[in-house]
């Protein structure tokens, strides 16, 4: 099962699956079907989560200049505490099993000046989703020059949902 269980005992992925998806049913929500949106490490988040889930619960996914690393050593050279060691990166590597992501209409967006957009177009290269490398980097001008066709991209297919 993918997770994201750190070592810590935090689990962002847990808490969407067990915590939130579960009382937002309660409350009346439709969850049989969900989208997905997330900037940065959310962004990342949102296609491990997609993993988790599947292509039968996912309507779709939005990754803004998703932080993907092309290593352990890349991960932890910009941020330390990404990952809590080498098992857990390879265990939630994005790129380790693109066909989990199968059937799940993607949109990835990133600026062609942000420091993942290397791995973003990399990534874009094996799944070939919707959106694209631009103008911007890695900061909320770019991220809201986006929103509305990322919004209007989910919006889409949770119409049908």
């Amino acid at each position: 099962m993918i997770t994201r269980r750190r070592a810590n005992g935090d689990d962002p992925i847990g808490m969407v699956v067990d915590e939130l998806l579960p009382r937002l049913r309660e409350r009346g929500a439709r969850t049989e079907r969900v989208g997905l949106i997330g900037w940065s490490m959310g962004g990342y988040g949102a296609l491990v989560l997609t993993r988790r889930l599947g292509a039968a619960r996912t309507a779709a996914v939005v990754a803004s200049s998703p932080a993907l690393f092309a290593s352990y050593e890349d991960a932890r050279s910009a941020n330390p505490r990404a990952f809590d060691g080498a098992a857990d990166f390879a265990r939630n590597d994005v790129f380790a099993a693109p066909g989990a992501l199968k059937g799940v209409p993607l949109r990835v967006d990133c600026g062609a000046s942000d420091p993942f957009a290397a791995m973003a177009r990399r990534f874009r290269d094996r799944v070939h989703p919707a959106g694209a490398v631009g103008a911007g980097c890695h900061d909320a001008a770019f991220w809201r020059s986006r929103l509305r066709p990322q919004l209007a991209f989910l919006g889409h297919r949770l119409g049908g949902a």
